[in-house]
């Protein structure tokens, strides 16, 4: 994929098809000297955020929130994290769905 077309790619591409192709990645970044630890989310439209760690919560619910916020920023109000995420060789994967919405 070349750069032209990660920047071409929008949330409206990707809000509705929760598939294993636009998983959310997450990895954990260990703290260096100047930042505390931290989660990247992305996917392989190379849409990413990092979120730092929160030692308040547990190392899936870290992950789980660094896909929520990635969903927040890129995707539309009616998507939510489908739980739960895989882990593979470390990392977590995760997919979104479609809220029920009440008619």
């Amino acid at each position: 994929m070349t750069k032209a077309t990660k920047a071409s790619t929008t949330s409206q591409d990707i809000q509705y098809r929760p598939q294993v192709s636009n998983a959310i990645k997450t990895k954990y970044l260990g703290p260096t000297d100047f930042r505390g630890g931290r989660i990247k989310a992305t996917t392989h439209q190379g849409l990413r955020i990092t979120v730092s760690w929160d030692y308040e919560l547990n190392t899936d619910d870290n992950h789980a929130n660094a896909a929520r916020q990635w969903i927040k920023k890129f995707c539309s109000e009616d998507v939510q994290l489908a739980y739960a995420g895989l882990v593979f060789g470390g990392d977590h994967y995760w997919t979104w769905e479609r809220r029920d919405v009440e008619t």
